[in-house]
């Protein structure tokens, strides 16, 4: 709960006030999950180094407690979800190879343990890292099957992400009908659950879908709510980066060239800081390349356009 408001000074003191409780007491739980909260807070600070050794730190620590409590759900729990978190932090140094490792044992956990709900997350997991790496056709067939599954538990919060990732997967393969109803399905599950942080991810893809469409009102419409919210969340680097891209693509279809640049520049910096993740080295440039090739001479678009091939697998 504290996670999605963003109050990370207050999870850090209940995760460490956790972990000094479980210590004294002998409360195992408190140790496990406090260190595995410590992690996420890491991780959103883009400490990534300390997230990894905090969620292998849990693992570790679900490996000690174990023999003695092979019932306790929360072992069970932490087990799982540091596996998870830990696909997403390999991913942050571009370990490709460590990051569907780590996925495929959650998944694996969670199968043996019929745990569903953490089969689904680690199924739209698995469907992320295929997208991140451009196997189109295999994400689109796992976000399906996890958005199958969602629907079956009724899991409003879940099947909306996997919808604003299947909407993505649609966009790039050119069926942008489907994409927009998946998005604004998306849109509106986040304005019921009032999650801001989604909300925003939501309203910038469909800036830009808006945008290919050829719908500048639409578009509009959808930018004009963004900085409301931008004012009610703390967001990531990548938010904030995809915001800026969006910013750029709208100032461009409205011809205001220069912030289209502007913007451009911004989305390019952040990119450069937010980690090794192959698609987003290819998406940027690619989006920052269409704007250098209509506000400035070609050499710019083609250096865009070149760094984005560049980023692609080899092979």
């Amino acid at each position: 709960f504290l996670f999605a408001q963003g109050q990370d000074e207050v999870m850090v003191a209940q995760a460490q006030e956790a972990i000094q409780l479980g210590v004294v007491s002998g409360g195992f739980e408190g140790e496990a999950l406090g260190t595995f909260v410590l992690g996420r807070v890491a991780q959103e600070a883009e400490q990534r180094r300390q997230a990894g050794d905090l969620w292998r730190q849990a693992i570790q620590q679900v490996y000690t407690y174990q023999p003695t409590h092979p019932d306790s759900e929360v072992l069970h729990e932490v087990h799982w979800m540091a596996h998870h978190w830990l696909r997403g932090n390999a991913l942050g140094f571009g370990d490709y190879t460590g990051a569907r490792t780590y996925i495929l044992q959650a998944l694996q956990i969670c199968q043996t343990l019929s745990k569903r709900r953490g089969e689904l997350f680690c199924l739209g997991g698995v469907a992320e890292l295929n997208f991140l790496l451009f196997d189109m056709a295999a994400a689109a067939a796992d976000f399906a099957a996890a958005l199958e599954l969602a629907r079956t538990f009724n899991y409003r919060r879940v099947e909306m992400h996997i919808k604003e990732k299947l909407a993505e997967v649609l966009r790039l393969r050119g069926d942008y009908c489907m994409a927009r109803t998946m998005l604004e399905e998306a849109l509106l599950s986040a304005k019921v659950l009032s999650d801001f942080y989604n909300e925003v991810f939501i309203l910038v893809a469909l800036v830009r879908l808006h945008d290919q469409m050829g719908d500048q009102v639409a578009a509009t419409q959808c930018y004009e709510q963004h900085p409301q919210l931008l004012a009610r969340t703390k967001l990531p680097r990548e938010c904030q980066l995809y915001g800026c891209l969006a910013a750029a693509i709208r100032a461009q279809a409205a011809g205001n060239l220069q912030t289209a640049l502007h913007y451009a520049e911004q989305a390019s910096q952040l990119n450069e800081q937010a980690g090794e993740i192959l698609f987003r080295r290819v998406d940027t440039p690619f989006g920052v390349g269409h704007i250098h090739n209509a506000a400035t001479p070609w050499g710019a678009a083609a250096v865009a356009f070149q760094f984005a091939l560049n980023g692609f697998p080899k092979g």
